[in-house]
């Protein structure tokens, strides 16, 4: 995440980069000063530079910086497509950490209703209607992310880390329906089988 935002100082033109070979626990921090710099100098509120920001200040332990930014951008100029919903996503993901799960869910729902085979906004609403001991709507939620969750063709390998953040949404799931008291679909999500929550 912080080389990417690095590569964004350097396409921005940013006069002040930050020196990559300082220790790693620091670099999020100078980071943090670079993106201020670049926003002051420029009088800017590009939406990649708010995100930036506001991913280095939840990255710094600050969520409420960061969702302060994250809400500063007007729905207005968010352009549409993949920006949009990642934004939302995170705003969503922002709301939930601080317990304001209607909100989240409302803005997982705008990611649902532009992108319907949204994963990730169907695992995160899953994971806001568990927090809110919302079980069963929870596990149709995390059931309907694994559904549309790709697959690699015959023989192909999965990525790691897709097949890592799997494991996490059936983990996930198992504890829903384990919350749930429903033994049968606990099994079956022990066993990472779609097949009984298709029919839901």
């Amino acid at each position: 995440a912080i080389q990417a935002l690095i590569q964004f100082l350097k396409y921005r033109e940013c006069t002040q980069l930050p020196d990559e070979r300082v220790d790693p626990s620091l670099l999020v921090e100078e980071c943090l000063r670079c993106f201020l710099g670049l926003r002051e100098a420029l009088a800017d509120n590009d939406v990649n530079l708010i995100v930036g920001l506001s991913l280095l200040y939840n990255m710094n332990g600050d969520s409420e910086q960061s969702l302060t930014l994250l809400n500063s951008i007007p729905q207005s100029s968010l352009p549409d497509g993949h920006q949009r919903r990642a934004v939302l996503n995170r705003r969503g993901a922002l709301h939930a950490n601080h317990g304001d799960y209607a909100t989240a869910l409302n803005l997982y729902d705008h990611v649902i209703a532009e992108r319907p085979e949204s994963v990730r906004a169907y695992y995160n609403r899953g994971v806001s209607l568990f927090n809110g001991a919302d079980y069963n709507a929870a596990i149709a939620a995390l059931a309907t992310a694994l559904t549309f969750q790709s697959t690699p063709p015959e023989g192909a390998r999965m990525r790691e880390d897709v097949r890592s953040g799997l494991w996490h949404v059936w983990d996930m799931l198992r504890l829903a329906c384990e919350m749930a008291g429903n033994a049968e679909l606990t099994a079956a999500a022990r066993l990472h089988d779609i097949t009984p929550f298709r029919q839901l």
